[in-house]
C-alpha cells in the first residue's frame, strides 16, 4: 500500500474532526489547542501515526517568560498509535487493509486522547506532576500549575534541577521562576 492510500484514509477520518492536511501532518486549532497528527513512514518499517497537542495559552506563557531564542517544549503527546492499542509500537506494511485499520484505530484512540488533554489536571499529569523527576516536560509543568493557581507548587516543581539540566536550561530555568514570581529560596 502507498503512503497516497494512508493520507486518503486518514483525510476521511481527520477532515470531518476539523483537521487540515499539510503534507504528511493534520492539524488543527480548537479550544485554544493545536493539535497534530502525522503520518510516519519508513521504507523498513512501512507507516504508522503520532499524536500531539499544545495548549497555547502554555506555549504563550512559555515563549513570555523565557530568553529569546528559547524553543519551549510545549507538545503534549508524541505517541505512536500502537501505544494506544497495546502499547507496543504498530506500523503496517504491505496490509490491504491497513489504510482503513490504521484510520480506524486514529478516530478511536486519538481523537478522545485530544479532547482528554484539554483540562490544566490533566496536562500537569502529563507533564509529571506526580512525578519526582525532572523530563523534558518539565517547564511547561511549571507554566500549566500556575495557570492552575498552583504558584508554590509551580515554584517548587523549579526547584532543584539536576545537573544536565542546571548546564543546558539553567537560563530558562531562571527566567521562568523570575516570570512566576518564585523566591529565591523556594525549595
Amino acid at each position: 500500500m502507498s503512503s497516497r492510500s494512508y493520507t486518503r484514509a486518514l483525510d476521511r477520518v481527520l477532515q470531518p474532526a476539523g483537521f487540515e492536511r499539510q503534507g504528511k501532518d493534520w492539524l488543527r486549532t480548537r479550544d485554544g489547542h493545536l493539535d497534530m497528527v502525522d503520518l510516519q513512514v519508513s521504507s523498513y518499517a512501512g507507516v504508522t501515526t503520532n499524536v500531539y497537542t499544545k495548549d497555547l495559552t502554555t506555549e504563550a506563557i512559555l515563549i513570555e517568560a523565557l530568553p529569546a531564542g528559547s524553543s519551549p517544549p510545549a507538545f503534549v503527546g508524541g505517541v505512536r498509535i500502537g501505544q494506544f492499542i497495546d502499547g507496543n509500537d504498530r506500523w503496517w506494511r504491505r496490509d490491504p487493509n491497513g489504510p482503513d485499520e490504521m484510520a480506524a484505530e486514529v478516530e478511536a484512540y486519538f481523537l478522545p486522547f485530544l479532547d482528554r488533554m484539554r483540562p490544566l489536571e490533566e496536562q500537569a499529569r502529563w507533564f509529571g506532576r506526580a512525578s519526582d523527576k525532572w523530563g523534558p516536560t518539565q517547564l511547561c509543568l511549571a507554566a500549566t500549575l500556575y495557570r492552575m493557581g498552583e504558584i508554590e507548587e509551580a515554584c517548587r516543581s523549579l526547584a532543584k534541577p539536576p545537573r544536565y539540566w542546571i548546564r543546558d536550561r539553567a537560563q530558562e530555568i531562571a527566567a521562568l521562576r523570575r516570570w512566576l514570581g518564585c523566591e529565591d529560596g523556594c525549595a
